[in-house]
Formats: C-alpha cells, sequence, structure tokens
C-alpha cells in the first residue's frame, strides 16, 4: 500500500549491471534495461521506443589474461558473450616442444610441470587402463596428463582435489581447461558443501572442481566424471569412447535422430520445451522421434527403447524423473514414458551410442555410496556409461530433486550450445575465427547451458510462459545437482562423419622445422577449423586450426628418427591419423642415456642412491648416438643449464667419432651441484650442445627429476579422556606427518603454530628423526592450552611448519575444540516448530549447543554431548527416522552406550512410523509400549503428580491434534510425565535411571 502511494518511477533507472562474475579469467555481467517504468504515485507508465546507452570499461583493453585463454573455451565465449570481439582473435596455433614430461605424473605436479589441456585423476590401480584414452586425446591435441590420487595425498578428500586443480588453474603454463574424474564416489569423493531446499540434506556435486576463479559458482573448467567400480567396467567405457571417436558405426546415418521423451502434464512445460527443440531441430533437417506420455504424438517404453535402438545422437528428456536412493526403494531413470535402469538391459543399440541429457529429478544421483542414506544404487548416467553392449557415452543429469522454470531453460541451452542460431537474438551468429561457433564437447555444453538459464531465466526474475519466480538457493542447487557422467572432452557428432583429405610432407630432418598441412573434403574443397595435431611417442609438439583455405602450419622437434604421428580431428568427420618419417642426410647425434654417481667417491658427493637429491654434488655419464647416415668426427659435447638450482662443475666432455647407428659414452663424467632447496619432482632442465670437427652443432635435451622429502600434515589426535581439548582444558596432540616425497627426510622438526589467541600451543616444538618416503610418523607431542572463554565446537586452524635440514615445508590442518557440548537439537521437522524455541532456551538459561537439521554432520560427536533432543514433527508433514538408517542407529546408540539423556517427540513416531511407513522402533530402548495411532484429540496437556511435571498445564496448538498413545512398559523404569486430561491418555514418557545417583530423567 505504501508502495502505491509513492511518487517515484519504478525501476529508477534505464540500464543496470548484474552483479560482477568470473568465467575462466572473464569478467561478465547482465546488462539489463528497462524501457518501460511505472510511478504508482502518479498513476503514470512511461514507454521508451529508443534508448541510448554507452558502456565504459575501466579496466583497460585485457579483458582475459593470456594465460587463461583456452581454444576451448572460445566457443563459449562467442555464443554467450554480446562484445567477444573486444577479446581479439585468438591464438590458432599452439607450441608444446619443449613440454617433455611423461603422460602419467608422478610428481604431484607442483614443481616444473607444464599444465594439461586434459587433467585426468584417477585412482593409482586404473592408471594403466587409461593410457589408451589419455594418448588418444594427445593426438587429438589435447596436451592430456593422469595423476595418480596418491600424488595428491593419501586418502584425498575431496578439498585436497580441489585444492590440487585450483593449484594448477593458477601455477601450471597450461593451466587445465577439462578435468576428468575416474572412479565412483567412493574413490574419487564428490562435494557436499550446500543443502538442498527440497530433500534438507546436502547435494552431492561436483561443481567445485571447477570453480577455480571469482567468488561465485559458475564454472571455470569443464568437469565430467567416469564412474566406474573397477578395471573391466573402466575399459569397456573406454573401448567405447574409442569406437566412437576412432571407427563410428557408418552402415546407417544414425547421426541425424534425436529422441525427444516428455510428459504431458497441465501446470508444466515439458512438452512445450521439448516442441520448441522439435521447431529448430527438424528445420536444421533432423529426424525428431517424440515420445510424450499423455501427448500427442504419444509415447511409451517401447516406443524410447526403439529409438535408442534405433541409433540416436542425442536422447532428450523433460519430466519427472527418480533415484532408488531416495527413500531407498521405487525406480531410477524416467518417469514418463518410463525409462529405468531395469530398461537399460533390454537396449541392442551396440556402437549407436547416444549423449543423454536427462532433465529431471534424481535421475543422475550418482553418489549412492556416500549420501549418508542407508542404500546405495547406480544412477542411470552410471547403468547407461557401463553397459557393454550399447547404453550410452554420457549422461546429463540432476543427482537430487530438480525444478521446472529452470530445467526448461537449461534444457534450451544445451541445444543453443550446440546450434548458435537456435536462439537468433542471442550472441553466437557471425562468429569471425575458427575457433567461435558451436560447442561440441559435452562439458563446454553443461556448462554453457547453466550459462544460459542464468541469463534467461535467474537474472530477469522468471520468464514467459513458467509461473515460478527463482529463488537463490534453488539457482544454485541447480548448478550444484547437474552434473555429467562422461569424458567432458567428449564430442558429439551431429552429422554423417565423412572422410577428410589431408596433405603432408612425408618426411621431416631432424631437430626444430615447420611443416605445412593443408585439409579438404572428398570434393577436394577445403575445410576451415579442423583441428591438426603432431607429436612423437608421448610428446606433444604443436597444434594448429585450419584457416579459410584449409591450411596451418605445426611445428616438429624430433630428436630420434622414430616415427611421428599426425592427427586431423574434427566430430564431424572421421579422424585422419598420418605418419611422418624423420630423416637424416649426415650425421645427427643426440643424447641416449644418461647416469647418475652419487657415491662420495671422486668427484660426486650424495647418498648413493643413484637419483638427484637436495644438496648432491653428482657425476653424470651421458651415452650419445648419431642416428644419421654419416659419421660425426671428434664429437664434443658441452652441458649448458639455465636453472638457478644446478651449477655445472665440469661441462664438457668428450665423445670421438661415431660411426651411423653407433652410441657412445663420454670419456668421462660431467660434474653437477644441486641446490640444497630443490623441492620434490623439480625438473632440472639441462641441454647438451653437441659440435663435431666437420661443423657440424646438433642441441639435444634432457632433464633430472629432483627426488627429495614432501612432508605434509597427516593426522592428529588428542590425548585427553575424551579425546578432545574443551574450554580450560590443556592436552597432548600428537600429530602424524607423511613423507610422499622420494628421499628420505633426517632431522625432522615441526613447529605448530595456532591461529586463535584463546588456543595456545605451551610445548610448540616436536621432533620426528628419519621420515623415509612413502611412509608416516608420529612426532614427541604438542602441549595445547584451551582458554575457558572460547566456545564449545568451536574449528581452530593450526599451521604446521616442518623442517629437514635446510629443506622447510609448511602445512595448515583444523582441530574442533569442545567436541559435543551441553546439548544438540536435532531438527528434521520440516516446519521447525519446536526444535528453534528448544535451542533458544537452552541458550538463554546459559548451555552451550549445537542446532542442526542433518544429523550426520555430527555422527561421531554424538557421544560428547550431555543431551540431545530429536523433533521429528506432526502429521501430515513429519519426518520418518527410517529403520536401519544411520541417524537411527547412532541415535540409538547414544541412548545404551553413553548414559542417555534423549528427548524425542514426534506425533507418529512411536506408533504409526513403526508399524507404516519403516520407521525405527525407539519403544524398547526407551521402555514404551505405543498402543494406538491416535485421533484428533489432543487439546490439553497435564503434569503428573509426583514427576518434575507436577502442576504444570498447556493447552495444545499444534500443527493439528493427532497423537500417538503410549504406555510405560511393565517393569520398567518409564513413568508418565504428561497426559491428555480430557481424553486421559499419556502424551509424554521417562525413563527413569536409578542405577547410580537416585532419580534421574534419561529419556
Amino acid at each position: 500500500e505504501k508502495f502505491y502511494g509513492t511518487d517515484a518511477y519504478y525501476p529508477p533507472t534505464l540500464a543496470g549491471l548484474s552483479e560482477k562474475l568470473v568465467i575462466r579469467g572473464l569478467e561478465v555481467r547482465n546488462l539489463q534495461i528497462y524501457p518501460v517504468s511505472y510511478n504508482p504515485g502518479r498513476r503514470t507508465l512511461r514507454i521508451y521506443k529508443k534508448l541510448r546507452i554507452r558502456l565504459t570499461f575501466s579496466g583497460g583493453g585485457n579483458f582475459i589474461p593470456k594465460r587463461l585463454r583456452s581454444p576451448y573455451f572460445e566457443p563459449l565465449f562467442s555464443n554467450l558473450v554480446a562484445n567477444y570481439s573486444s577479446l581479439g582473435a585468438p591464438e590458432l596455433k599452439r607450441s608444446f616442444t619443449e613440454f617433455k614430461g611423461p603422460i602419467v605424473m608422478r610428481t604431484g605436479g607442483k614443481a616444473r610441470v607444464e599444465g594439461a589441456d586434459l587433467l585426468i585423476i584417477a585412482p593409482d590401480d586404473m592408471v594403466d587402463s587409461l593410457l589408451p584414452l589419455a594418448r588418444w586425446r594427445l593426438q587429438t591435441g589435447l596436451l592430456t596428463r593422469i595423476v595418480p590420487l596418491s600424488e595428491i595425498g593419501s586418502s584425498p578428500t575431496a578439498d585436497d582435489i580441489a585444492d590440487f586443480i585450483q593449484y594448477a588453474y593458477d601455477n601450471w603454463e597450461v593451466p587445465p581447461s577439462f578435468v576428468l574424474l575416474v572412479g565412483d564416489v567412493d574413490m574419487v569423493p564428490v562435494h557436499y558443501k550446500n543443502i538442498h531446499p527440497y530433500h534438507n540434506t546436502r547435494t552431492g556435486t561436483d561443481l567445485y572442481y571447477a570453480t577455480t576463479d571469482g567468488s561465485d559458482y559458475f564454472p571455470d573448467i569443464f568437469v565430467g566424471r567416469i564412474s566406474v567400480d573397477d578395471n573391466a567396467q573402466l575399459s569397456t567405457v573406454i573401448g567405447k569412447i574409442l569406437k566412437y571417436d576412432q571407427d563410428p558405426e557408418r552402415t546407417t546415418n544414425w547421426f541425424n535422430n534425436v529422441l525427444l521423451a516428455a510428459y504431458e502434464q497441465e501446470g508444466r512445460f515439458f512438452v512445450t520445451t521439448s516442441e520448441t527443440v522439435y521447431v529448430h531441430l527438424t528445420g536444421y533437417g533432423y529426424n525428431c522421434d517424440r515420445q510424450y506420455a499423455n501427448g500427442n504424438p504419444p509415447g511409451s517404453t517401447i516406443g524410447v527403447l526403439n529409438a535408442i535402438n534405433g541409433g540416436v545422437v542425442i536422447a532428450n528428456h523433460r519430466d519427472h524423473g527418480g533415484s532408488a536412493n531416495d527413500g531407498c526403494g521405487g525406480s531410477t531413470g524416467w518417469v514418463h514414458p518410463p525409462f529405468y535402469n531395469s530398461h537399460v538391459g533390454n537396449l541392442t543399440n551396440g556402437d549407436m551410442l547416444p549423449f543423454f541429457f536427462s532433465i529431471n529429478c534424481e535421475s543422475n544421483w550418482y553418489d549412492g555410496e556416500t549420501d549418508n542414506e542407508d542404500c546405495n544404487y547406480e544412477s542411470l548416467g552410471e547403468t547407461l556409461l557401463r553397459a557393454p553392449n550399447g547404453g550410452a557415452l554420457g549422461l546429463i543429469g540432476a543427482t537430487r530433486v530438480s525444478y521446472s522454470g529452470y530445467n526448461d531453460e537449461l534444457d534450451k541451452g544445451f541445444f543453443d550450445a550446440i546450434f548458435p542460431d537456435f536462439d537468433g537474438t542471442y550472441p553466437g551468429a557471425g562468429s569471425y575465427n575458427p575457433l567461435a561457433g558451436p560447442l561440441y564437447h559435452l562439458g563446454g555444453i553443461l556448462n554453457y547451458g547453466k550459462f544460459w538459464m542464468y541469463d534467461k531465466y535467474v537474472v530477469p526474475g522468471g520468464c514467459p510462459p513458467y509461473p515460478w519466480i527463482p529463488e537463490p538457493e534453488v539457482t544454485l542447487t541447480e548448478f550444484d545437482e547437474f552434473n555429467y557422467i562422461g569424458d567432458p572432452s567428449e564430442e558429439i557428432r551431429m552429422a554423417y562423419p565423412e572422410s577428410l583429405i589431408v596433405n603432408h610432407p612425408p618426411t621431416v630432418p631432424l631437430g626444430q622445422s615447420q611443416i605445412q598441412v593443408q585439409v579438404t573434403d572428398l570434393l577436394g574443397s577445403p575445410l576451415e577449423g579442423i583441428r591438426l595435431a603432431i607429436g612423437q611417442g608421448d610428446t606433444l609438439y604443436s597444434v594448429a586450426h585450419t584457416d579459410a583455405s584449409g591450411t596451418a602450419e605445426l611445428l616438429v622437434n624430433p630428436s630420434v628418427p622414430s616415427e611421428i604421428w599426425i592427427t586431423a580431428w574434427d566430430p564431424h568427420y572421421l579422424p585422419y591419423r598420418g605418419t611422418i618419417m624423420p630423416m637424416s642426410e649426415g650425421p645427427y647425434v643426440t643424447v641416449l642415456s644418461r647416469q647418475i654417481d652419487d657415491d662420495s667417491t671422486g668427484l660426486s658427493s650424495g647418498n648413493g642412491d643413484g637419483f638427484p637429491n637436495p644438496g648432491e654434488t653428482l657425476e653424470l655419464t651421458i651415452t650419445v648416438k648419431n642416428w644419421g647416415s654419416d659419421t660425426a668426427f671428434s664429437v664434443e659435447g658441452l652441458l649448458i643449464t639455465e636453472d638457478s638450482l644446478a651449477e655445472i662443475q665440469e661441462s664438457l666432455q668428450v665423445f670421438g667419432n661415431i660411426a651411423p647407428g653407433d652410441s657412445v659414452q663420454g670419456a668421462g663424467s660431467y660434474v653437477l651441484s644441486l641446490s640444497s632447496l630443490l623441492q620434490d619432482g623439480y625438473y632440472i632442465p639441462l641441454t647438451l650442445r653437441l659440435t663435431s670437427s666437420e661443423g657440424d652443432t646438433w642441441l639435444s635435451d634432457t632433464w633430472l627429476m629432483a627426488c627429495a622429502p614432501l612432508l605434509l600434515y597427516d593426522t592428529s589426535f588428542v590425548s585427553d579422556s575424551d579425546e578432545t581439548i574443551d574450554p580450560g582444558d590443556t592436552a597432548e596432540l600428537y600429530v602424524t606427518i607423511v613423507n610422499d616425497g622420494h628421499a628420505p627426510a633426517e632431522n625432522v622438526e615441526a613447529l605448530l603454530r595456532s591461529l586463535n589467541p584463546k588456543v595456545i600451543p605451551i610445548e610448540s616444538l616436536s621432533t620426528y628423526g628419519t621420515v623415509a618416503p612413502d611412509s608416516v610418523a608420529q612426532g614427541t607431542p604438542f602441549v595445547l592450552f584451551a582458554d575457558t572463554s572460547i566456545d564449545f565446537h568451536t574449528p581452530v586452524d593450526f599451521v604446521l611448519e616442518i623442517s629437514a635440514g635446510e629443506l622447510s615445508f609448511q602445512d595448515t590442518f583444523s582441530l574442533m575444540i569442545g567436541k559435543g557440548g551441553d546439548y544438540l537439537v536435532y531438527d528434521p521437522d520440516p516446519n521447525h516448530s519446536s526444535g528453534p524455541l528448544i535451542a533458544a532456551l537452552l541458550d538463554s538459561l546459559g548451555y552451550q549447543g549445537e542446532y542442526t537439521t542433518d544429523l550426520s554432520v555430527y555422527f561421531d560427536e554424538l557421544p560428547y554431548f550431555n543431551s540431545i533432543f530429536v523433533c521429528a514433527g506432526i502429521f501430515n508433514n513429519n519426518y520418518t527416522i527410517s529403520a536401519d538408517s544411520p541417524e537411527a542407529e547412532s541415535l540409538a546408540s547414544y541412548v545404551l552406550n553413553h548414559g542417555g539423556n534423549l528427548y524425542l517427540e514426534g506425533g507418529d513416531v512411536w506408533y504409526w512410523d513403526p508399524l507404516n511407513e519403516n520407521g525405527y522402533n525407539f519403544n524398547p530402548i526407551f521402555g514404551i509400549t505405543a498402543t494406538a495411532d491416535g485421533t484428533s484429540d489432543l487439546q490439553k496437556v497435564a503434569g503428573m503428580d509426583g514427576t518434575f511435571t507436577e502442576g504444570d498445564t498447556f493447552n495444545y496448538g499444534g500443527e493439528n491434534d493427532y497423537n500417538d498413545h503410549r504406555e510405560p512398559d511393565t517393569g520398567s523404569n518409564s513413568v508418565v510425565i504428561f497426559s491428555n486430561p480430557l481424553i486421559s491418555y499419556n502424551v509424554g514418557i521417562a525413563n527413569v535411571d536409578t542405577s547410580e545417583s537416585g532419580l534421574e530423567y534419561r529419556t
């Protein structure tokens, strides 16, 4: 009413900018224009037919850091950002001739590592199975590296893995564009950060492996997960990927077929969204099989199966979905038309493998192993991916309940990613470089869909035809819960793949040179934007995209005359895979091998393990080989390094005459002194400058990898009766460290610093002695004092400064001060009717405790709480504590093993839930017999004489007046403390514990 009397126009401005968001270094904002404004006081509407808006940029012309600019993000930016051309033209050629590291990173990636376009993180025992996929991705032009989990840490958490990815993003010369997680969630964990507004539990997500820039939840990397349980399943998935990429099924043109499945439901827009997609795809010439349950044309399970078995490139679904992980029952998959995990066995699509856009609720709930439910069922995405004789190559879907409106725009965004003119008013039409245009890799399609959804639905506060208004917590949930099961770098084929004609020289000289490559179609027409990659073994030399003439130049630098591979890749064509041979006329000499001597004899000084360790002096013997066709005469080799952490003391050696094909060891050894500050895994680059008496010069690169200790925090425990430090306590803290490096650490000490002034290390130094590689050590105890003023349940961060001789390391960890407390209020009641009031009252009385709606957070701490209050709520919006659930087991254990003091309230928790809803039966441990469900008859509650409630009388005013009836067990210590005086049945019962200190109400 006050607003409608205001003499002011709303909106108050004609234009505005949304909050700043960051996508891989690029700051973006949504420009909002308000051509219509209203003055309610004057009842006047203003409509502007034409507006001129000026945008100014205060940060200069560098819109995105050069290091972060990725060719794989160019299509996303070109389709999403209105002033994309302001970014300037991207580089079409990338050289990796200096990047000679192994394809499997064994150094944690935090030393001299060049980076990766595609970073694969996997359990150690799956690395070998991944090599065929990693090498294929490398040969298609993605600098690819595998990091075994053990290189990140022992049993790394989701935060540990995210920290590693963040380091790579911040420090690597080539920061990851794609991150592929391999393994189910019990191997590579998901994040649980945010409470889902419907489930009231935390949402499982891989999103936060990708949010590496800015403070928003917009992903800066394309992330996906090959969720498998073992190497057999992994080999199945990789076999499907390689078949699809290298030799797709081409007996029929199934690449022109799309499945659109939906459900016609009043008040929802499942079919409306699907029809929008249908109109556009048929306009592009695609055959769309519409399966609309309860709609026109009609749809069915048989129709869905027939469509997939006949071959489709995309299987799109808009409707409801479900997971057996939700409530531990039911089916997982699509509701209408029904297509569940149980139907996947009926698929016979073989190598005609689609990608699923499963835009519904829960069908991608892939974290059943760790979601704290008492059951574990595989998601639809996992089942399709692992299917051995068909199934799918990947699935985008939600891990929990998702939301209409959001989902409809998300789905449309996927298709605008693939077809940039899907929405002609959006950026993306009219690309001006070969990298701009459609997005075909699935990681990009997922991210783009989320950005589109945010722009189209969230920023304007909703959009037609949807009646709903977006809410911040739901927006966050949508970003969290939609994840991709599959390889995010996999590209979808949207056309029948024809062959490429690729012209390149059959040979190249040894050493660095450039070659020109031309690509045409079968008719000889030049093809623009084809990605060319060239390399040797596991080394990628360079990547380039063809220009409008179909040509590109590639840099090569072979040092040995082994086969060079060259690949031409585009998802709409068959890949070209060719070879080039390095040739040499005359002599050509390079490093063949090297041997390290650190045995402290001669000029060497070290521990004799044959590895470069910090502070050692090495004798380095080098063997060279003549790969050429003529003898190399009077060869000498000068060893050079520009690295300040290594000093070459003896740099020149004689190799003499070397016949063609022969190898010769130097007459003596090179001598290098290594800095004592070298870190584990640090690569020291070396160049051997070889010359002959005939005037030849050859530069041959090699390197040394430092083997040093890498000391990190591992675990800790408090030596106290309750294994925790309470306010006012002085206690010993034992900290275990791990040596994740490749060399022993001697004379190890650690200094402990507290980042909270209320927790003071009285003894701050611990000694560990010698710690061998891949081992842990427990030091002498630290002693901590916690001030009485610190609150219970306060996390305190510590810095552990570890030293070993001249080497120093630093790590952090946290301890909870005062585990437990006076009370814990667990309030799963959806209405939260009494839990907050109980907590507020206890706080006002000076008790210290916690309030939570998620008991799993406190499972380990329950024994440390003096009392627990559980509020399950009243029918018909109450909470059932399921039988055999972790929360039921934890609460029962608290009663039976930790002194009781558990208060439990709920209208149906005693009689109705155990009998009808698979609820846990708490009655025996409370000394209660439930006698009836109760009817609508609870109006008054009265205390009982002889108990602490004597004289209390309350009028009941809850959500409804249904309440289970109950009686004390005969012969138990239970007594009635509240009854309904009007109908005469019991409302509250306490279990009196008389075993120790007289009457003490226990439950």
